[in-house]
């Protein structure tokens, strides 16, 4: 009962008497042992012994939209890893959030969305179920929080809010302040749950939120 059959876009293989089988997903050796027990089953065979070897595979594609600067479509192999997607797109942007998500089709079709660390990410686990990315995956990397620096600071602007970030880390990551700046002059302009926005006065070991605005302002002496 030898063959050559292909793999379809569900992916599924239709096998001789089997019928169709779902193979997306499964090694060739996992692949093997299922349509095995399909002709088992079907009460084909008494002990079926079924060998698979991959002759041609075809182009495939996954998605990589977000905070990438090259979202798009790409090919990939079936070696291809996050880390070698995120290099085709050009890398994660400095905005983007550390953590991101494989939304993938399991075997029975069903959506299935991991979640996977951008900046501790690499290649060396192999038992992780993203370590090499399918047809028609695709990888989302959101933008972080954000949260602005104003006033008497080296580098005003934009910043990427950390886990537990103080008000006096925040200042640090504008360059820290100029002569004029005073760090017991700090006000925060917070946006509330209202709505409505309320200005607090900042101590530097205060946690910095989303969407804050810092202004460190000018020294009275």
């Amino acid at each position: 009962m030898d063959g050559s059959y292909s793999v379809a876009d569900n992916g599924t293989a239709n096998i001789p008497l089997a019928g169709a089988v779902q193979v997306a997903g499964l090694s060739t050796e996992a692949a093997a042992r299922k349509i095995e027990q399909v002709l088992k089953d079907g009460k084909f065979f008494i002990n079926p012994q079924v060998s698979l070897m991959v002759e041609k595979s075809v182009s495939q594609r996954v998605s990589v939209v977000g905070a990438v600067r090259l979202p798009g479509r790409y090919v990939v192999d079936s070696r291809t890893t996050i880390l070698n997607l995120l290099a085709e797109a050009g890398g994660a942007t400095d905005l983007a959030a550390d953590l991101g998500y494989i939304d993938r089709l399991d075997p029975s079709g069903t959506p299935v969305r991991y979640e996977v660390n951008i900046r501790r990410m690499t290649d060396d686990n192999p038992t992780s179920p993203t370590r090499y990315l399918r047809a028609g995956d695709t990888l989302t990397i959101p933008e972080a929080q954000q949260f602005f620096i104003t006033g008497n600071v080296k580098n005003a602007g934009q910043f990427k809010l950390r886990s537990n970030l103080t008000v006096l880390q925040a200042v640090a990551l504008a360059g820290g302040k100029t002569e004029m700046g005073s760090l017991r002059r700090i006000e925060i302009t917070r946006t509330g749950k209202d709505g409505k926005e309320k200005k607090i006065k900042a101590k530097t070991s205060d946690k910095v939120q989303a969407d804050d605005v810092i202004e460190v302002r000018e020294s009275l002496f």
